[in-house]
């Protein structure tokens, strides 16, 4: 049994995302492969890569040595994403959504015939019977749904077939930002104890 820690979290020790992360980490069991988003940064899709990939998993061409190396770090990452049967997603919210890294590293990994497929004209997921987990965190508090990071997160999850749950620690610019913060910890616990 794999875990994948796909993690973006620039403030390091000062991220409230981490802490909530680490309560989670405190159950985990099992094989855990790491990928640091702020050192291990994905490719943007652009003319080269993205001419390549649809060359070869639109057109089935075999691809030459310049169009395979263009796609050499969506293809490690896609692969870490295949292989894991747990997968845990922490970033914080940016301006209302996903930080950008994290948008191009699920650029990186939803890949025709590889994550995702079409099947009489449907799109179909390929991960059905993975699990994951959305872990984040912000300043502000989004009681009328305002905001499209773990809406954006959960939907590229569930076009891979795989229906992500969800701990937002919201609110942590807010007087009662610690009661919001051990809550999300203690949901991000009891889903870990469910998992393992």
């Amino acid at each position: 049994m794999k875990t994948l820690i796909i993690k973006y979290l620039p403030r390091e020790e000062r991220s409230k995302t981490k802490q909530v992360l680490d309560a989670f980490l405190k159950n985990v069991t099992g094989e855990i492969e790491e990928l640091d988003l702020t050192k291990d940064i994905p490719d943007l899709l652009l003319q080269e890569n993205l001419s390549a990939y649809y060359k070869r998993n639109y057109g089935g061409e075999e691809l030459n040595e310049t169009d395979a190396k263009s796609l050499s770090k969506m293809d490690k990452m896609t692969d870490q994403f295949l292989n894991a049967d747990k997968i845990v997603l922490a970033y914080p919210m940016y301006n209302f959504s996903l930080p950008a890294t994290v948008k191009a590293y699920f650029d990186s990994i939803l890949q025709k015939n590889k994550t995702w497929d079409i099947n009489n004209g449907n799109y179909v997921g390929l991960m059905k019977g993975k699990k994951a987990i959305i872990i984040t965190s912000a300043g502000g508090k989004y009681p009328d749904g305002n905001e499209f990071s773990t809406s954006l997160s959960k939907t590229l999850f569930k076009f891979v077939g795989i229906e992500a749950e969800v701990v937002e620690a919201h609110g942590m610019g807010y007087p009662d930002a610690e009661d919001s913060l051990i809550e999300a910890k203690a949901k991000a616990e009891e889903i870990a104890k469910t998992w393992y």
